[in-house]
């Protein structure tokens, strides 16, 4: 072939595979920033740590031990991301995007690779397998959210290259390429480190099938495995020193056998086969619920390009797709619940492949010369065209037939991937709340209040990660949570008051009745029109309308009691004591107190007067003693459940505090003086 008819074909082949990978960038970047909504927990921890990274300096781990255990890679990533873009979820997201749109062009040169290495794997395969990776909805998914699952694919498609390319060539550079790739993967997701198990199974069925493959090979792969080693030596050191950090994902997913609850391995098991092409991950965060991977258009080219695999199972080119396919499956079989997509991301690369070699077999070849024996219909016959001619034309009628096939597979598939992505899953209400959507609504509302407010939230911490990170340089907050206490600040300064209806059914009730003329500042609604959540505005937080309706004078060390309230005094076995305390902070507590409420009366065959009561820190640990700033009031709710065998009686409740972290030693009352607890009113029992 000539040197100018090379560089035509360069050049074409070039300018379709820039248009294959603008098509994977337009189905990754569009609307980025709308679909999915929100930003939420495990993307909101990783733009923190991203965060910490650029902004404290030699703050670099090797393993970020938080949400149970996050490998570097894609955080580091992110953090160069925030570095030139800001800090956003859209910066965040674009690390993903890109990545996810970088592998489109990855697998072509896997496909063409594998093309080079065997004529039996069709190179028609590699074009049709960028295609459909390009508009395959489970990689879009992922290719769109901020956390480090999408790095597996391109990792494992480069390898894969570098493997193959490797053994084609077998020069030292690809063997090297190879070891460095193969280090750096076990930095993307814990998933990854699942890699070396497949890459032995690679080289044995090469062994057992091939030999010849690896004839020449030793040193490369001895100096790939020794490179890779060294890469992961920071990381094995880690683990060295933090061996807990490496079960604390598997702890969270791994399904326990003999666990009640724990799926049958089995089920797992038929629920993955079923995934491409039958029923699909169930969670609206990485699936429009329900939905197979593939489409009915996609799953027939993946039906025949598997069977294809698994026909030439022997020629190590296809049992690789195999191997890496079936190890990359396995985190969702021995899941808590399959299939899950997200844990099987690292497939998407193979399956796409798998659907190359289908579509390949559709497409067929064009005949180049005339079939003479090819089937000519009798009136095409009587045209008056020589046979050959004849023949050559029919071929190529067929040929372009296939073709139509292929791409209304293809067009027909993007389509709908687009429709259900874009449209299905993009418009449905679950995201709001799949995606912390309101949280982040929440968050950007208390960013944009003067840095001197005051905020305080119910029922959820500052500390979720998707507030924490929209409120990282914003106004403090504070968190109560209005189910079981409420918090007055100490002074008269204007107070915005937060609370997420979704989650508090009762803070509105009990901010209304505190503070009657509450202005309401903005409201939160969902997808459908909902209430999310409410802020209020109170002019006057330090003086409550409410009091309580026993006062009493009770101090220990920076506390004091100063009236309590209960439902009623009349109750029947079995019921429940709704008793509020009113707490007073005189000073900032150093230690995070427990209160004790006990029901006293006659005593019983063990000689205990305690028949009933309830402890814990101040509004069930939403507002522990150590937050309490001097002069705020807190109303800290109690619901003790009465046993159903208590005897008719009089009875009274007792109120006292104390340490855990001491044995549970009560602490000292300055008044009345010496005492170490509080009698409260006395509750009648018939």
């Amino acid at each position: 072939m000539s040197s100018s008819r090379l560089s035509r074909r360069f050049w074409r082949n070039a300018a379709a595979l820039a248009l294959i990978t603008a098509l994977a960038a337009v189905f990754r970047f569009w609307r980025l920033a709308d679909v999915p909504p929100g930003f939420h927990f495990d993307e909101a921890y990783e733009a923190l740590e991203a965060w910490r990274v650029v902004t404290q300096p030699g703050y670099r781990p090797i393993f970020f031990p938080g949400n149970f255990g996050v490998e570097p890679m894609f955080i580091y990533l992110t953090s160069v991301a925030f570095r030139l873009f800001g800090e956003s979820p859209a910066a965040m997201r674009g690390v993903a995007a890109l990545i996810g749109t970088l592998t489109v062009p990855a697998l072509f040169g896997l496909g063409r690779e594998l093309a080079l290495t065997d004529r039996r794997f069709p190179m028609a395969a590699a074009w049709l397998a960028a295609i459909a990776l390009a508009v395959m909805r489970w990689h879009i998914i992922f290719s769109r959210v901020g956390i480090e699952p999408i790095l597996v694919p391109l990792f494992l498609v480069l390898i894969l290259w570098a493997f193959w390319r490797a053994i084609r060539v077998n020069h030292r550079g690809n063997w090297l390429l190879l070891g460095i790739l193969g280090g750096l993967i076990l930095y993307t997701y814990q998933v990854a480190w699942l890699f070396p198990l497949g890459a032995l199974g690679v080289l044995g069925c090469i062994i057992v099938t091939k030999r010849e493959f690896l004839a020449g090979c030793w040193r490369g792969l001895l100096l790939a495995g020794i490179v890779a080693a060294v890469i992961t030596v920071p990381l094995g050191l880690n683990l060295i020193q933090h061996p807990d950090h490496l079960f604390l994902r598997t702890s969270q997913i791994a399904a326990e056998p003999g666990k009640p609850a724990a799926p049958n391995p089995v089920s797992n098991l038929l629920a993955t086969a079923a995934m491409f092409s039958i029923r699909g991950d169930m969670d609206p965060r990485s699936n429009v619920p329900g939905l197979p991977a593939f489409d009915i258009l996609m799953s027939l080219p993946f039906v025949i390009g598997l069977g294809l695999a698994l026909w030439r199972w022997r020629r190590p080119v296809f049992s690789s797709l195999l191997i890496i396919g079936g190890v990359m499956l396995l985190p969702t079989v021995v899941s808590d619940y399959a299939p899950h997509f997200r844990r099987a991301v690292g497939a998407t690369p193979v399956a796409a492949l798998l659907i190359g070699l289908g579509l390949a077999v559709i497409l067929g070849r064009p005949q180049e010369r005339a079939s003479q024996d090819a089937y000519v219909p009798w009136r095409v016959r009587e045209s008056g065209l020589e046979p050959a001619e004849l023949s050559a034309r029919m071929d190529r009628l067929r040929w372009f037939g296939r073709m139509l096939v292929v791409v209304v597979i293809v067009a027909g598939s993007a389509i709908y991937g687009a429709v259900a992505y874009f449209d299905i899953w993009g418009r449905a209400n679950a995201l709001y709340y799949a995606y912390d959507q309101g949280l982040w609504e929440i968050g950007q509302y208390v960013r944009g209040l003067p840095a001197d407010e005051r905020v305080l939230l119910s029922p959820r911490p500052e500390t979720d990660m998707t507030l924490a990170f929209a409120l990282r340089d914003g106004p403090a907050v504070r968190r109560f949570d209005g189910r079981h206490a409420f918090v007055v600040p100490g002074d008269d300064r204007p107070a915005t008051y937060i609370i997420i209806d979704h989650e508090d059914d009762r803070g509105r009730l009990l901010l209304r009745d505190l503070y009657p003329d509450a202005k309401e500042a903005q409201v939160f609604l969902d997808r459908n029109g909902r209430l999310y959540a409410q802020a209020f505005r109170v002019p006057s937080p330090g003086t409550p309308v409410r009091k309580p309706q026993t006062p009493v004078t009770a101090r220990w060390p920076g506390i004091s009691l100063v009236g309590y309230d209960i439902d009623r005094t009349t109750f029947q076995p079995g019921q429940k004591v709704y008793l509020q305390l009113w707490w007073r902070a005189d000073a900032s507590p150093a230690t995070d107190w427990t209160v004790f409420t006990h029901v006293l009366g006659p005593a019983k065959p063990d000689g205990s007067t305690v028949w009933a009561g309830l402890d814990g820190q101040p509004g069930q640990g939403s507002a522990p003693t150590r937050t309490w700033m001097p002069g705020d009031l807190i109303l800290d709710e109690y619901q003790i459940q009465l046993p159903a065998e208590m005897p008719a009686g009089q009875y009274q409740i007792e109120v006292g505090l104390y340490d855990p972290k001491t044995g549970g030693i009560r602490a000292k009352m300055l008044a009345p003086e010496a005492e170490d607890h509080m009698m409260l009113g006395k509750i009648q029992v018939q």
